[in-house]
């Protein structure tokens, strides 16, 4: 548990890397047709217009830079980010908390002042299991000491009274709402886990380009796990990742319309993404 917490605390946050980064030039031309209000710049308020030439920037400068995308954003352009002054690859979001954007992001966990990301997702749900155990554990061993007090009688002897009134007391503790969040937490986030979703993803779904409203992350249970987990060791807070957190595999139905992405091997054993 506390080898877990110390990779939740030191693990350095999965950043975007320095390859999506626009050139000066291009962020100046982005921002003169984007509408800005007190420093902020807000794409979601540009006018048809406005719209279309942003999108026209932005697809020309992600080709220039032989950069691919699955995921767009309401107005069916790519992701930038007005603050980081990049491109956001898949998943990734821009944390208001820490000031920068990172890869597949989870929350910002207040409770360890760290973001749930690519880099540390799995030492969080290891961190959770661990933590429920250690409760489950307890109550385990509250519940035996009062058998054990009932079936040797114990309360005939001197101070026998107060030593069950002191078990009864940590006892009821335990079964307080607040004492089994660790235990929601890891319930609700390994059913993330098996349908391939983040906390921030299942407020805000992903936008995939044509308007693929049928696409989705969600490949099978087997493959979510691996995605999020590793190829093994999951019970291990051990870096055990298979993917690169810049690209992930996408599943279309028949039924999708607009362009499909494949992810395929590269010789460097990451992975890119291909229009199919």
């Amino acid at each position: 548990m506390m080898a877990s917490l110390s990779q939740l605390f030191f693990a350095k946050p999965a950043t975007v890397p320095p390859e999506y980064q626009a050139c000066q030039d291009f962020d100046k031309k982005l921002k003169a047709i984007t509408k800005c209000k007190k420093g902020k710049y807000l794409p979601d308020e540009s006018c048809p217009e406005e719209i279309d030439k942003q999108r026209q920037m932005l697809d020309a400068t992600a080709i220039s830079m032989k950069l691919k995308f699955g995921e767009v954003d309401m107005c069916e352009r790519i992701r930038y980010c007005y603050e980081c002054r990049h491109f956001k690859p898949d998943r990734s979001r821009h944390c208001s908390s820490c000031g920068f954007c990172v890869l597949k992001f989870d929350h910002h966990c207040p409770y360890v002042n760290a973001c749930i990301n690519f880099g540390n997702y799995k030492y969080f749900l290891n961190y959770i299991f661990y933590g429920s155990c250690f409760w489950l554990l307890a109550i385990i061993g509250e519940v035996y000491a009062v058998l054990i007090f009932f079936v040797n009688l114990d309360s005939t002897k001197q101070d026998g009274f107060a030593n069950i009134t002191q078990l009864f007391f940590a006892l009821s503790i335990q079964f307080i709402p607040g004492k089994r969040v660790l235990l929601d937490l890891l319930q609700y986030h390994m059913s993330l886990v098996n349908c391939n979703e983040t906390t921030c993803e299942q407020g805000k779904p992903p936008i995939f380009k044509g308007n693929n409203s049928t696409a989705t992350y969600n490949t099978s249970v087997h493959q979510n796990r691996m995605s999020a987990l590793g190829w093994g060791l999951w019970m291990f807070p051990v870096k055990t990742e298979l993917l690169d957190g810049l690209h992930y595999p996408i599943f279309y139905t028949d039924a999708s319309p607009g362009p499909k992405m494949v992810l395929r091997p590269t010789f460097k054993g990451g992975i890119r993404s291909d229009e199919l």
